[in-house]
């Protein structure tokens, strides 16, 4: 999950590929909908020996967790849209960017080496389109997507990898002052693409005497930390 860089929302990957955007500046739910969920699961787990508590204990433990667990419902969801990317479980988002227009955008990257780029968007009239009904009633936000690209297109990565070894050490980081620029991490490296030039293969950086990578993280200012299975940064 990730913010579009502010608390305005919350943006969550699922297992099936989903992409679902959660409206935290209208975040008062249905007091019903405590009610269709089970909480006394949730203090199961939770609470040692929940089930030997007395009646009245377990009803006040109850009524606690009612009051300090916010059910929150999402406000879109990205099921049913057209051309949609994604259906693999979600790997990773991140926060790329925010402009001076309050636009903000996402990057995405599931388990099977897709990556797709989204604005997130605030809505400000009642206006609704086809588009437009993955979103809830009095929903603001919605996710707009910008581009995908499958990381299984490039003969250069298809050479060093199979599926299995790509779900290893796979990570993602986008150039936050020019989000067509991406940088991935595979079991075998660390990779640069460049989404402007259409016929550009990924570019192999230079990680001799290090061991595979296991995170990468991205600076507004242009620099890369990696991190690799033998302890090392760089």
């Amino acid at each position: 999950m990730c913010t579009p860089g502010s608390a305005d929302a919350l943006i969550v990957g699922t297992i099936l590929g989903s992409l679902f955007l959660y409206d935290l500046k209208n975040s008062e739910s249905d007091p019903n909908l405590a009610l269709k969920y089970n909480f006394e699961s949730l203090l199961q787990c939770k609470i040692t020996n929940y089930s030997k508590l007395e009646e009245s204990k377990k009803q006040h433990k109850l009524q606690l967790a009612l009051i300090k667990y916010q059910i929150q419902t999402h406000s879109f969801m990205t099921d049913g849209l057209k051309r949609y990317p994604h259906f693999s479980p979600i790997q990773k988002l991140v926060f790329i960017q925010k402009h001076d227009s309050g636009l903000a955008e996402i990057g995405v990257l599931d388990q099977m080496g897709m990556v797709s780029t989204w604005s997130v968007i605030e809505m400000h009239t009642n206006l609704v389109t086809d588009f437009d009904l993955n979103m809830s009633i009095g929903g603001k936000f919605k996710l707009s997507i910008i581009y995908s690209d499958n990381l299984m297109n490039y003969q250069s990565v298809i050479d060093m990898l199979n599926l299995e070894d790509l779900n290893q050490s796979l990570d993602i980081e986008f150039d936050p002052s020019n989000p067509l620029i991406f940088f991935f991490s595979t079991s075998d490296g660390l990779f640069r693409i460049n989404k402007q030039d259409q016929h550009s293969q990924p570019v192999k950086l230079d990680t001799q005497g290090l061991n595979t990578p296991t995170a990468i993280s991205i600076s507004d200012r242009g620099f890369l930390l990696a991190a690799f299975s033998c302890g090392s940064i760089a």
